[in-house]
């Protein structure tokens, strides 16, 4: 997305500007757009995924430490 955002679409605006093509501008500039919209609704996709999965490894750990607190190992000695 950031190379899309700061580098590509930059340039091809700069190069629609200098050559004035409709075709460049529906074409090209369209799609660098599309290609943005749908790599920022993936990384949405993915940001909501890792925040749930971070809530279900919190709760994973607070099973696992009251499993721990009633299950204690043997001292040998």
């Amino acid at each position: 997305m950031g190379f899309i955002q700061n580098i590509v679409q930059p340039l091809f605006e700069g190069l629609n500007a200098f050559l004035g093509s409709p075709a460049l501008d529906s074409c090209c500039l369209q799609q660098l757009k599309e290609n943005f919209a749908h790599w920022e609704q993936r990384m949405k996709k993915k940001r909501r995924y890792t925040v749930k999965s971070a809530i279900k490894l919190e709760s994973s750990r607070s099973e696992f430490e009251v499993l721990t607190e009633k299950v204690r190992p043997e001292k040998r000695g």
